[in-house]
């Protein structure tokens, strides 16, 4: 199972002590990186991040929360005092758990593993179909995805990660005797973060596949620090 996190507050509580542990160990070896600032960064945005991703989360909740009353009437949705981040492959088998949980036991992820299939649920009347969706609302509350939100996202991790690149990254580099790429310049590197286009900062390396591979163990991409983050 991916690693999660529980928390009970409006914007998230990150887990400091593994984040650092994360990244002192992805970084171990790399003597041009200044550890604890980089810790202390990703603490703080890993921080930021989980703020930007609930209230996008709250946001959808919110919405769901409008149909179920255009669909039902005036009728008071439950409150969400608890939250955990889950892994988007995870997603449906999390909620599929949490809907057995509340008596819905036929409510199974689709092959794909991105929705639910609720063809198999018994619902034999309007007051069950009601405690359904009702159902349906909490567990999707309790268990948001923050790789949904890479949008909301992108102008919080994309200043972090180019001063990483600049800072770290290309140092690091260079000191294992690596050609590190020149840094872009910030709107390019921004316009481009976590798209099929985004600038390879490994592409003067070398030619082959076992330098890149040896680069990369050595000097972790920022995107390799982020999605280890719990």
């Amino acid at each position: 199972m991916p690693a999660r996190r529980r928390a009970r507050s409006a914007v998230g509580v990150p887990a400091i002590a593994v984040v650092a542990v994360v990244a002192a160990g992805l970084l171990a070896g790399c003597a041009a990186q200044p550890g604890g600032r980089l810790d202390a960064s990703l603490a703080e945005l890993n921080r930021e991040r989980d703020a930007v991703a609930l209230a996008a989360h709250e946001a959808d909740t919110e919405r769901f929360g409008v149909y179920l009353r255009d669909r039902w009437g005036p009728i008071s949705v439950p409150e969400t005092s608890s939250y955990e981040w889950v892994a988007a492959d995870e997603w449906a088998a999390e909620v599929s758990r949490c809907l057995d949980d509340r008596g819905f036991p036929g409510a199974r992820p689709t092959p794909e593993g991105d929705r639910i299939d609720y063809g198999r649920v018994a619902v034999v009347s309007t007051r069950d179909l009601y405690e359904l969706d009702v159902a349906a609302f909490g567990c999707q509350a309790e268990h948001p995805v923050r790789e949904w939100y890479s949008a909301e996202l992108q102008s919080v991790e994309a200043p972090w990660a180019l001063d990483y690149w600049q800072t770290v990254l290309a140092p690091c580099l260079r000191s294992h005797g690596y050609r590190a790429a020149p840094v872009p310049r910030a709107e390019e590197f921004a316009e481009t973060w976590r798209t099929d286009g985004a600038l390879d900062p490994y592409r003067l390396v070398g030619p082959g596949p076992l330098e890149r591979t040896a680069a990369e163990a050595r000097c972790p991409a920022p995107e390799t620090l982020l999605d280890a983050v719990p």
